[in-house]
């Protein structure tokens, strides 16, 4: 999404909402350059109005729910993700119904007293993603399991010979956390979990690890899986619009027929004037026009922007309306301060 399509497509969004949020499946924490800004980009100015709130509830779940994905109670985030694949990587499996797919995430863990701990989210480099993908897949490939790649070499899709019965929970959620309490459950967890040792096993003194550690950088010595596959999925809201390029945005308003603009200019040509609510996924928020943003609910061309930033354990809601943005009293924020304030009180 460019610069100047994320500026104008808050215009058409004059009288209702425009939720902006980023995907854990990426970032798990904000890492935004707020040191960086001046106290008058839109970026600060942003965090110095808006309203802020915790909700113990991972990102990724929320976007889905505001999608109208209805909890059943494993949330497919893997088979969304998998839509928005190419279609050279989709024709590695033309259907899901007689496979299983589930979201593959490099992860550091922590050796503690008597389990582990998930202390972070790792980004490969090309070399490693490709070398890992080989490696694992070698191996697996006489159990009828498949590390398929995605476009993003950040993730893979775990690919069962048949649909597992599986409660999983998002990585967002364990992270930080001792994983015990958010292993696997179901008719087939266990057969998860023995591939998650297997995984921790092989990983073990592979020279990709070697490396990094000479780097000094966390070793990549296991793989969290999530977001089980179904065999159908059913959205319940019709009415809610999607604006942007972002790859997962144009695959899902395809595959379940919900309004979508790639660029403003299609809207405005269509005369259309008011959307019940606006979604808009991004996966880098540094490329978010924060001072058009700012700019636009300062006008009313916005009545409310709400802004959700995927954190460990949950996520913190920005809320900004016109009327905020002229309470010239409140303090300049940082990222920092928002999140130590919550914290404290959670």
């Amino acid at each position: 999404m460019s610069m100047r399509e994320i500026s104008l497509a808050c215009l058409i969004f004059h009288t209702e909402h425009l939720i902006i949020m980023n995907l854990s499946i990426f970032e798990l924490a904000y890492l935004g350059s707020q040191a960086k800004d001046t106290p008058h980009s839109g970026k600060a100015k942003l965090f110095r109005f808006a309203n802020s709130r915790w909700i113990a509830e991972a990102t990724d779940q929320q976007w889905m729910h505001q999608l109208g994905f209805l909890p059943d109670p494993n949330w497919p985030l893997a088979q969304l993700l998998w839509l928005a694949e190419p279609a050279i990587t989709r024709a590695q499996l033309q259907s899901a119904d007689g496979h299983g797919l589930l979201l593959a995430q490099p992860v550091h863990f922590s050796l503690q007293r008597d389990s582990f701990g998930l202390d972070a989210l790792i980004s490969l480099s090309a070399d490693e993603y490709h070398m890992l993908t080989q490696y694992l897949n070698k191996f697996f490939v006489d159990e009828g399991l498949t590390l398929i790649p995605s476009v993003t070499q950040q993730y893979w899709f775990l690919q069962t010979s048949t649909p597992w019965q599986l409660y999983t929970h998002s990585l967002q959620s364990a992270m930080y956390q001792n994983i015990q309490g958010f292993m696997p459950h179901g008719q087939h967890a266990q057969k998860l979990r023995q591939v998650m040792n297997q995984v921790q096993m092989l990983l073990h003194e592979h020279p990709v690890n070697q490396q990094r550690i000479a780097d000094g950088l966390p070793e990549i010595n296991s793989i969290w899986f999530s977001g089980n596959s179904r065999p159908a999925i059913k959205t319940s809201h019709k009415h809610i619009g999607l604006v942007g390029q972002h790859r997962l945005t144009a695959s899902l308003a395809e595959a379940f027929q919900l309004t979508h603009y790639a660029h403003i200019d299609n809207a405005i040509a269509q005369g259309v004037q008011d959307v019940q609510d606006a979604l808009m996924l991004v996966d880098d928020m540094d490329m978010v026009d924060w001072d058009a943003l700012f700019v636009t609910v300062k006008r009313r061309n916005i009545q409310r922007l709400m802004i959700h930033l995927p954190i460990a354990g949950g996520t913190l809601q920005l809320s900004l309306t016109p009327i905020d943005c002229w309470k010239f009293w409140r303090q300049p924020k940082s990222f920092e301060t928002l999140m130590q304030q919550h914290v404290q009180n959670h």
